[in-house]
């Protein structure tokens, strides 16, 4: 063996950099269950499924709409101060069943936490949140605006 074949660039796995590439993203992929490439996909591993959460603004109020499917409303918190807004549900379920010859214990757990960062013109103290179905929607309406006075410079 020469000593350019111990250089890096000279190794077969070098000459063919996109190659390399897809056999590092095929083994990160495999690593952590392919989260990389799908967002979400981690999460569903731990009981949590896609959370869809749309913001849109109108000419009164911001409106936050998220879709909790299986969540229930006592399972629900929506948190709000001057700047900022967290959304969290939080669900545990614990059933036992007995048997004649034992018993059969089952627990599950699943969580999922949205914090957003509000603009300068939201009165979070007249925040409202309703749910409906698995809908979760928050309304946080906007400060008037006041109008612009011109000052006249004595």
């Amino acid at each position: 063996m020469a000593m350019r074949d111990l250089l890096p660039w000279r190794r077969p796995e070098f000459e063919r950099p996109i190659e390399s590439m897809r056999s590092l993203v095929e083994s990160m992929e495999k690593m952590v269950g392919e989260s990389l490439l799908v967002p979400g996909r981690l999460l569903r591993g731990l009981g949590v499924s896609d959370v869809k959460v749309s913001m849109k603004e109108t000419p009164k109020a911001y409106v936050v709409t998220a879709e909790l499917p299986g969540f229930h409303k006592e399972e629900l918190h929506v948190d709000v101060c001057e700047n900022g807004m967290t959304i969290k549900a939080e669900q545990s379920r614990q059933t036992e069943e007995k048997r004649k010859h034992g018993a059969s214990r089952q627990q599950s757990y699943r969580s999922w936490t949205q914090s957003f960062s509000l603009p300068s013109d939201v009165k979070s103290a007249e925040a409202r949140a309703s749910f409906e179905g698995d809908r979760l929607t928050v309304e946080l309406p906007k400060v008037k605006e006041t109008p612009v006075r011109r000052v006249e410079i004595e």
